[in-house]
């Protein structure tokens, strides 16, 4: 390597020079050296008989230090200790790739000796104010933290196995790579050189990973701020999963439920601990197409582990996937608290209102001339199943009641009178099985709004299983009281016969010819 090679420049830094171990990296041609000295030998040997004696001793002395040199150098190439080489063009290419490291690499031979050493390398090497190059191996003894981790790595490339360790250097440390100001970290790396199918050097590496192990802890030190600014925020927060188990519940609203912070993030809260039955089917059973996103605001109740009742605002999003698939729900919460800014602006009458409409055990729902729902309560969706922004009602019940609800509608919103309607629900007709009655009323417009109609829905499935059941039963009873009746009337008639049989025997000896027919009789 020549004095214009020695300082090279990586990633803008200069770096020490390269180390290279005398050792040559490839062989030349060791004919030339044998050709030499014969040719010498022969030459001394022609000028010996040329001049018989009479050659001048210079001559004769030359010839003889020419021919010693030779079959030194013969004698030195067999026995390994003189090379004749040059470096190829491949060599100086992988020298300059590994010099070109930014990270400090070393390779070695199966003895151990330093074959080369990239210039970040050296500069490490010599920051350890070692007398002559040594592996990594030397390099570390004496530092205990890091010393059996290279051991552990020699013995690694040794076997011909590739390994890497990482370890972590205390600020001020005397160890090669350590920083006076902060702790630091580093990995290892060794890696086995394969030629012709047997190993013959191993190459380290090590790598300083403490710029990206701060640039990490410095990121999760601001996740961390962000979940304690989600934690400390005035509003309340919880995600659940499709099956209604909570998976994260902030600080504020585990407060209101009085629920402790790791219980709430152990994954065993349910939805439904929290929320009436109803609300909680309302979260669990939203709809959307595939790879939207449902979102909605509720005004419900949810239910602290005392058994208090906290009337708040839901804003609920869930996003569903490709395969139309439910993921976690973001449910923010908002107190409804009498006396905030919240309640003020919106009155104090407005949120009885509000509780009132949503706490009723029936559906309630505002539609428009179509059908369609403007606003509904919570017990609806427990009543016709999942009711999203765009639901029509019409389309919640069976298809031969549809016909009727449409009428009922239109009537209503024209002032008339409409009797209830006997429906069975069922979301698009596909959940039918649920009885329920439709009463219908009409709400006056109000400014520009046109009328609209309240739609109440009563759940009469049980009602409906109980009538069945009812009438089930009357009529196994009336079967019971026809058959105690036939069998009474019967049994009148078999008691005369027994009893005049039994005068007939009365009168009748065993040995008459008619005893045994009286007695089959009887």
């Amino acid at each position: 390597m020549t004095k214009d090679d020695a300082t090279q420049t990586v990633a803008g830094q200069p770096v020490q020079p390269a180390f290279q171990a005398s050792e040559p990296a490839q062989a030349g041609n060791p004919m030339v050296a044998l050709v030499l000295a014969v040719l010498l030998a022969g030459a001394a040997g022609l000028i010996a008989y040329r001049f018989e004696g009479d050659a001048p001793v210079w001559l004769l002395g030359g010839a003889a230090v020419f021919s010693f040199c030779g079959l030194l150098a013969l004698i030195g190439w067999i026995a390994g200790v003189v090379h004749f080489s040059r470096k190829s063009r491949q060599i100086v290419f992988l020298e300059g790739v590994l010099n070109g490291l930014s990270d400090p690499a070393v390779v070695i031979d199966l003895r151990g000796r330093v074959v080369f050493a990239n210039g970040r390398y050296v500069a490490l090497s010599s920051s350890a104010e070692r007398a002559r190059m040594v592996g990594v191996e030397n390099l570390y003894a004496g530092y205990p933290e890091v010393s059996e981790l290279v051991y552990r790595l020699a013995q690694t490339g040794k076997e011909g196995k590739a390994g890497r360790e990482d370890f972590k250097l205390a600020s001020g440390s005397a160890a090669p790579g350590a920083r006076a100001d902060t702790p630091s970290w580093h990995s290892i790396f060794v890696e086995p050189v394969v030629h012709n199918g047997r190993q013959t050097h191993t190459m380290w590496r090590i790598v300083d990973n403490t710029d990206a192990r701060i640039s990490q802890e410095t990121a999760f030190e601001k996740l961390q701020d962000i979940i304690r600014y989600l934690d400390e925020a005035p509003a309340g927060f919880f995600s659940a999963n499709s099956s209604g188990a909570v998976e994260y519940m902030n600080a504020t609203l585990a407060e209101w439920l009085g629920f402790d912070l790791i219980e709430a993030a152990s994954g065993e809260v349910q939805v439904s601990q929290f929320t009436p039955a109803e609300s909680a089917k309302l979260l669990s059973k939203v709809t959307a197409k595939p790879g939207e996103t449902f979102a909605d605001l509720f005004d419900m109740d949810i239910i602290a582990q005392d058994g208090r009742s906290i009337p708040v605002r839901v804003l609920h999003s869930v996003k569903f996937d490709e395969n139309g698939a439910a993921g976690a729900s973001r449910s923010l919460v908002l107190k409804q608290q009498i006396g905030s800014r919240s309640v003020q602006s919106s009155g104090l009458a407005e949120l009885k209102l509000r509780r009132f409409f949503n706490n009723a055990p029936i559906g309630i729902a505002e539609v428009d001339v179509t059908g369609k729902i403007q606003s509904s309560n919570t017990a609806l969706a427990t009543t016709v199943g999942p009711v999203a922004s765009d639901t029509n009602i019409i389309n919640l019940v069976d298809e031969p009641s549809r016909a009727a609800v449409k009428n009922a509608i239109t009537a209503a919103r024209q002032g008339k009178r409409v009797p209830p309607q006997d429906v069975k629900f069922g979301t698009d007709g596909e959940q039918g099985g649920r009885s329920g009655q439709i009463f219908f009323s009409r709400m006056d417009d109000t400014g520009d709004d046109p009328a609209s109609v309240i739609v109440y829905t009563v759940d009469t499935t049980e009602h409906k299983t109980l009538e069945l059941q009812f009438a089930q039963s009357q009529k196994m009873q009336a079967v019971g009281q026809l058959a105690g009746g036939v069998a009474h009337d019967f049994n009148n008639m078999l008691t005369a016969i027994i009893g005049f049989s039994d005068l007939l025997l009365a009168k009748h000896r065993p040995t008459d010819p008619s005893f045994q027919d009286i007695m089959n009789i009887k």
